[in-house]
């Protein structure tokens, strides 16, 4: 999540002379990346790891 976050925060803020804009690939990898984790979190609490 860490990661998804400072990743979030270089995309919107711009990079390499970019405007602070979020482009598709940009918002399809995040987009991705949250999604293979929240799975990750249900996977984990239905196999009674969650604490």
């Amino acid at each position: 999540m860490a990661a998804m976050t400072l990743m979030l925060a270089v995309f919107a803020l711009g990079w390499r002379g970019r405007e602070g804009r979020i482009n598709r690939l940009e918002g399809g990898v995040l987009l991705a990346m949250y999604l293979t984790y929240t799975a990750w979190l249900v996977r984990l609490v239905l196999s009674g790891g969650g604490g």
